[in-house]
């Protein structure tokens, strides 16, 4: 019964979004990411977050910002950073997991120290772990002892009963790496969403040296397309395979109307690509949230790298193809939770 209410819960909930949303056109934030610190424990190659000042947005406005959304918000994501790092995040996520409506609560981890962090984790629907390769390939270019962390947090989920998933970043090199992602998330039962190291990269000497030519580039996305497993949709990956064309969508992008990110620095972005045009100004006042999200600058955006934001777009626009990843990424999903992970022959 007492599923039931809750699926009854947030069904009412993206009924009414749909109405808000589709029918009145009103902006409706059904699925926010929370950047809780820019904290991390690693030194990826591709990736400068580590070095800066760390930046937290305070833990009395994250908790007020999501009671405020309380009422709309379905999906809340965690990121950082390295979320785990954050000392008081389990305040956070009981703030978010206490509302009085369903929600589902999903965090990127590189999974170090995740071990330690059993009763936060056990409050979490789904985590996403960093995997791009074999031991040698991931620790180099994540640091040494990345690839044994990441191994053993999916020890840890996998007893915990946990649903969980894989993040492998596209850079050069990674085709050689393929059958061993394929191999393990196979095993494992698991889901990879594959993402270009562009999104990260934060120079033009970086990317140089980083991102895979654009030959490399293709066969990778021709080869995860016959993957049973991948997050990415048949149309995401044929944004993928524009590279080194910019990305292009069909339809001007959804984030800032129905999937929008709060940065560490407390500032509101239409969606997890950061892009300086799509910020407001200042800090969100969270106690006027739903103010500020229908006032977010809304420029038409056509494209980007991120996954996460190129899934939400196509959901969000009702895209077959991506509807269809969907309902299949929840059956994945499911069958972790109950024990049973889905491994195709």
């Amino acid at each position: 019964m007492e599923r039931l209410n809750e699926s009854l819960s947030a069904g009412s909930k993206v009924l009414r979004f749909a109405y808000e949303h589709y029918v009145l056109g009103r902006p409706y934030p059904l699925s926010v990411t929370l950047n809780v610190t820019t904290a991390c424990n690693l030194s990826c190659s591709y990736c400068d977050i580590h070095s800066g000042k760390r930046k937290e947005p305070p833990t009395d406005d994250l908790v007020k910002l999501i009671r405020a959304l309380g009422d709309h918000t379905v999906h809340w994501n965690l990121t950082g950073g390295e979320p785990t790092l954050r000392k008081d995040l389990d305040v956070i996520v009981d703030a978010i997991k206490d509302l009085p409506d369903p929600t589902y609560l999903t965090m990127f981890s590189n999974g170090k120290g995740l071990r330690r962090k059993k009763h936060l984790v056990r409050r979490l629907d789904e985590v996403f772990l960093s995997l791009d390769g074999s031991r040698t390939f991931h620790d180099r270019t994540r640091g040494k002892g990345a690839f044994d962390a990441a191994m053993d947090a999916m020890d840890v989920l996998a007893g915990m009963g946990k649903a969980y998933s894989a993040t492998c970043v596209i850079s050069k090199g990674s085709e050689r790496e393929l059958d061993f992602v394929f191999d393990l998330a196979l095993k494992k039962g698991i889901k990879v969403g594959f993402i270009p190291v562009r999104i990260y990269s934060r120079s033009s000497e970086m990317i140089e040296e980083l991102e895979p030519t654009p030959g490399e580039m293709h066969r990778v996305i021709e080869r995860v397309r016959r993957f049973p497993l991948t997050s990415n949709s048949p149309a995401g990956l044929d944004i993928l395979a524009r590279w080194p064309h910019e990305p292009r969508f069909s339809k001007p992008c959804k984030g800032g109307t129905t999937f929008f990110t709060l940065e560490a620095d407390g500032r509101l972005y239409r969606c997890c690509e950061r892009r300086p045009e799509h910020k407001l100004p200042d800090p969100v006042d969270p106690e006027r949230v739903m103010e500020w999200v229908r006032n977010i600058p809304r420029e038409p955006c056509y494209g980007c790298w991120n996954i996460e934001g190129q899934e939400l777009n196509m959901m969000f626009h009702l895209q077959p193809r991506a509807m269809l990843n969907l309902i299949r990424s929840a059956r994945i999903s499911l069958a972790m939770r109950r024990g049973a992970p889905l491994r195709p022959a």
